[in-house]
This record gives C-alpha cells, structure tokens and sequence, in this order.
C-alpha cells in the first residue's frame, strides 16, 4: 500500500481501489522511470549523433 506519510499517494490509492476495485499495484523505481521515459518524445540530441 501507498507510504502513510504521504496524503497524496493515500488519496490517490483511495480513488484508484474505488475505480478497480482492488488495491494498486505496487511500482518500483525502475518501471516508474521506464514508464516516463517511454512516454517521452524521441530525444533530438539522439537523433542528430546517429
């Protein structure tokens, strides 16, 4: 479950268990940053090296 320190993250595990029915998954650091940099867009300095 979500830390109990952070309102925010207990909020949001509230809502999502409301919608599904069932608690959050639990995410590690590494599928978070996997997560955001795959919804980024192509980086422009990559591309102009290759």
């Amino acid at each position: 479950m979500a830390d109990e320190s952070d309102p925010e993250l207990l909020r949001l595990a509230h809502i999502w268990e409301q919608r599904f029915g069932e608690p959050p998954p639990i995410v590690t650091d590494a599928e978070m940053i996997r997560r955001v940099l795959d919804s980024l867009p192509p980086d422009p300095v990559k591309k102009e090296a290759a």
